[in-house]
């Protein structure tokens, strides 16, 4: 009987002591439970984050898109008018140029049909931006 109280002491320190490691374990898992816990929410409040920046850059690309649309619409629409106006002015005689430059106070719009006129035709001075241009 003494052997068979022996043995069961034995067990119940082995019981303790294990209890013990599990007690040390399941508080180390929790600890990891509570920090996986913390960084999960905060990862979920990076990605509702950047869901709202997506959707604010999606809002801007599609502005800008339309905008382009406008844009390539209206180039499109202006590149036959620049190049008949540059047909236009590639038929002007020097003579007729002469006459525009030689005024000396040109009436008013003359300055700037004469700067579209230069640019057109590539014979355009930016450094000499007074009347006359070239």
């Amino acid at each position: 009987m003494d052997e068979t109280k022996s043995r069961v002491d034995g067990i119940k320190a082995e019981v303790e002591q294990t209890s013990k490691l599990v007690a040390i374990e399941k508080e180390k898992t929790q600890i990891l439970i509570d920090e996986v816990e913390e960084e999960t929410a905060k990862a979920n409040i990076e990605e509702e984050a950047a869901a709202i920046i997506a959707e604010k850059t999606k809002v801007i690309k599609d502005a800008a898109d339309l905008k382009k649309a406008d844009v390539d619409r209206a180039l499109a629409a202006a590149i036959p008018a620049m190049e008949n106006a540059r047909n236009a002015v590639a038929g002007l005689s020097k003579d007729a140029i002469g006459v525009m430059k030689g005024f000396a106070n040109p009436p008013l719009g003359v300055p700037e049909v004469g700067r579209a006129v230069f640019i057109l035709r590539g014979e355009y001075n930016p450094k000499k931006s007074e009347w006359p241009m070239v």
